[in-house]
């Protein structure tokens, strides 16, 4: 968006190319009559332009509008990112869109985002002292020198204005003062209650993966029995295998799955199991080989998995015994 204010030598500028070029001049007799100017109209009140009146150039139809017209204040100018006028925001869906301004309220200029959210270093220093002017916080930094340094054990001097001593005593070294004056907020006991927490989150998603890992142990026996079936019979897919863990938890619970984990029952009667001639179900192509691809993937991951959470269950272990 373009503002401006034109002085005398511009004006005569743009006149001069107004002019027609019928020779019509300017007379330079007081009696003479003066010739017919075209004199350019700009904003919607079709007025002549006046340097005194700020103006703005729509980013539509790269025409001229005054600032008061368009109901926007001179301070606020500055904040208009693309300026859309009056008449091409009624017969277009393009709107006038703002800069975020400085956050120093008594600014009104753009803000430098997105570093920072004020307009220059000078309105975010103003602005935090009118904050501060608010809250009546002293702006004394004798107070922020000579504050204890002792953050691993949140050392806290409490300092109640002209009252409590703002430096030691002669004689009297800054250690025997902070020891003096400060309370010590001992975390210790907090961080080990926190450990404790997380070391029996780290244990219970550790049962899990065992027992995971224990099912994978289930269909694993349940493929090695369809495997050792003589070839050329049925197809042999056991749809045991696609069970979820809980159906097949139960399952291994009911005297035939104790029959087939103990190898005394290698389940080919079962109705779960696929009888139709091997080389006639097309339903169950490969299913073997694909499924035992399957859990060794399913195998390789969750080992993993418990192998990071054993680690950092030790590496909790020995941290309490720190805190301890």
């Amino acid at each position: 968006m373009d503002t401006k204010r034109k002085d005398a030598a511009a004006l005569a500028d743009e006149r001069d190319a107004k002019r027609s070029l019928t020779g019509r001049a300017w007379s330079a007799s007081a009696s003479a009559s003066p010739a017919t100017e075209d004199v350019k109209l700009y904003c919607v009140c079709r007025q002549a332009y006046d340097d005194d009146r700020l103006m703005m150039a729509c980013d539509v139809c790269d025409e001229w509008f005054h600032a008061s017209c368009m109901r926007v204040a001179e301070h606020d100018v500055e904040l208009i990112d693309t300026f859309v006028c009056a008449p091409c925001a009624s017969r277009t869906a393009q709107r006038t869109s703002f800069k975020v301004p400085c956050g120093h309220r008594a600014c009104r200029r753009p803000a430098r985002l997105p570093m920072s959210r004020y307009c220059s270093d000078a309105c975010g220093l103003a602005e935090i002292r009118a904050r501060m002017d608010v809250m009546h916080v002293s702006q004394d930094t004798h107070h922020i020198t000579c504050a204890p340094k002792d953050a691993r054990r949140g050392v806290v001097m409490w300092m109640h204005g002209d009252q409590a001593p703002r430096e030691p005593p002669p004689g009297t070294s800054w250690g025997a003062f902070v020891r003096q004056h400060a309370t010590r907020l001992d975390t210790r006991e907090h961080d080990t209650t926190q450990l404790h927490t997380e070391l029996k989150r780290l244990e219970r998603q550790c049962a899990a993966l065992h027992a995971s890992l224990d099912l994978l142990s289930v269909r694993s026996k349940l493929l090695q029995h369809a495997d050792d079936r003589p070839a050329g019979s049925a197809c042999g897919f056991d749809a045991r295998l696609c069970m979820d863990d809980e159906a097949l938890a139960a399952w291994t619970l009911s005297p035939q799955g104790r029959a087939v984990m103990a190898d005394q029952d290698d389940g080919s009667g079962a109705a779960d199991v696929c009888d139709v001639p091997k080389r006639q179900c097309k339903r169950h192509a490969d299913w073997s080989a694909i499924r035992a691809a399957d859990l060794d993937v399913l195998r390789d991951i969750q080992t993993a998995q418990l192998s990071a959470l054993s680690e950092r269950s030790h590496a909790l272990r020995i941290a309490m015994e720190l805190h301890s």
